[in-house]
């Protein structure tokens, strides 16, 4: 549990901030993760092999790039929908 300090007005804050912005965060990260899934089956369904492995690769890359927002949600995930075919 995270707990402000005694008389530290920034850590109230952010501690009122951390707890109104958990449940956004939790719903983003869940479109997100749909946003993967959605992109990734429609890649799989693409009938030009060439073109199919080229998306596959740009979506894999976007799912590993640090600069993504929720990378390692991301990641992780991308590595369950790769195994799944």
């Amino acid at each position: 549990m995270i707990r402000a300090l005694r008389d530290n007005d920034a850590a109230k804050i952010t501690c009122i901030g951390l707890e109104l912005n958990r449940i956004a965060l939790i719903e983003r990260r869940l479109e997100k993760l749909n946003d993967l899934q959605r992109r990734h089956s429609e890649l799989k369904a693409t009938r030009n092999v060439q073109l199919r492995q080229t998306l596959l690769a740009a979506l894999e890359s976007y799912a590993y790039d640090p600069s993504t927002e929720y990378q390692a949600c991301l990641s992780t995930f991308y590595d369950v929908l790769k195994n799944e075919a």
